[in-house]
């Protein structure tokens, strides 16, 4: 039996297993980490690519190891050439995955992954009972480290063409697709958030043709997801004296800046925009229709697109990620959430991380720093 199991190798998962792993209170064979993907960081590593991401939105201090300076002193060591941009030293999207792989490295962490999918959890006599498609685990503590890239938002007008011409749109997220490169230009992106803009520039980048974005809102400039002082006493101890959830979500949904973009990406569109390179339009779209090798795109107050391919980076769906194989549920808010503890335990012995503790987390729950502080917590468990 392990001492932990982490479901999910992403972001969360791998940044809690190595922050355990290198505590020195969790051997490697005494943890798990379960995943559909072959290697860790699959699906991040697939969609940064796929965008073009070239620069991290969070700052050099934001990553997978305990130690905060970790990645500047892996960039010095390496002799790395332009590894930060702007006064928050945002980390280049290779300089961020090579830092990933050599701590994979010190820590042995593949040989703590185990491919499968989880198709029940259930608790057992203190321990949880995980069965997967590769056989039955068990462990005495269990981490759910789910993201909510699983689930792409498709809007309502878009699902029948999905059917019609599945060839035709895609969402980011989609795992049919793995480079935008392969779809038919000329592009339409919709969406206006950082994923909309990174796609948007690359797409300018490597197509003569003009790029065609078509936004809901004006562009939101802010240099985070959520006000930094969401990472620290300035706002969670008002968040954390709240014992109304309820309330908590709400404060959640206020602080965060959805989609927005740092200014730099700002810049980089309003660049392109002004060489002709890229079309933006603010609109809300009511419908799209096959028509040839064209998809026409119809909007409320402009007139209609015509495109070949539909890139959606409309985001990850609203509910919840849980799966259908956590067929016990404890139990949750109104707003779906799970009710966790301070130790962001959902049940004795049942931990979450990401979107899932973010009733104790905060805004910041999703990205990188909502990360290293479940996995401190996590880890202060650890014995």
């Amino acid at each position: 039996m392990y001492k932990w199991i982490i479901i999910g190798g992403g972001i969360h998962g791998c940044t809690i297993a190595t922050f355990l792993l290198k505590s020195g209170k969790v051997k490697k064979d005494e943890l798990l980490i379960i995943d559909p993907y072959p290697v860790p960081l699959y699906k991040w590593k697939t969609i940064t690519s796929k965008i073009g991401m070239d620069y991290l939105r969070s700052p050099s201090v934001h990553h997978l190891d305990p130690a905060p300076f970790s990645l500047q002193k892996y960039a010095r060591d390496n002799k790395v050439t332009a590894p930060f941009i702007g006064r928050f030293k945002r980390p280049s999207l290779s300089l961020f995955n090579a830092h990933c792989e050599a701590l994979f490295a010190e820590t042995d962490l593949y040989s703590c992954w185990f491919r499968a999918k989880v198709e029940n959890l259930a608790p057992g006599k203190k321990k949880w009972m995980v069965h997967t498609t590769n056989g039955r685990l068990e462990a005495k503590r269990v981490v759910l480290a789910i993201g909510m890239n699983t689930q792409p938002s498709y809007p309502a007008w878009a699902e029948e063409l999905a059917k019609s011409n599945p060839h035709r749109i895609h969402h980011i997220f989609d795992d049919d697709l793995q480079s935008i490169r392969e779809m038919p230009p000329s592009f339409g992106i919709v969406g206006g958030g950082i994923s909309s803009i990174h796609t948007a520039v690359h797409l300018c980048n490597v197509h003569n043709e003009k790029v065609k974005l078509i936004k809901r809102h004006p562009f939101r400039v802010h240099d985070f997801d959520s006000d930094p002082g969401w990472l620290g006493p300035k706002y969670l101890t008002s968040f954390r004296k709240e014992n109304d959830l309820n309330i908590r979500r709400k404060m959640i949904t206020q602080a965060r800046h959805r989609g927005s973009m740092p200014r730099n990406l700002f810049m980089k569109a309003k660049r392109l925009y002004g060489r002709g390179q890229l079309e933006v339009i603010t609109d809300e779209i009511s419908g799209v229709r096959a028509a040839g090798s064209y998809i026409d795109i119809r909007l409320k107050e402009n007139q209609s697109q015509k495109v070949s391919s539909v890139i959606l980076t409309t985001g990850a769906a609203s509910r919840h990620p849980i799966h259908d194989w956590l067929t016990h549920m404890p139990k949750c808010t109104s707003c779906g959430f799970p009710i966790i503890n301070k130790n962001l335990e959902w049940e004795n012995g049942l931990h979450v991380s990401g979107p899932l503790a973010e009733l104790e987390i905060g805004p910041v729950s999703r990205n990188i720093a909502g990360a290293r502080k479940t996995a401190e917590i996590i880890t202060a468990l650890a014995n």
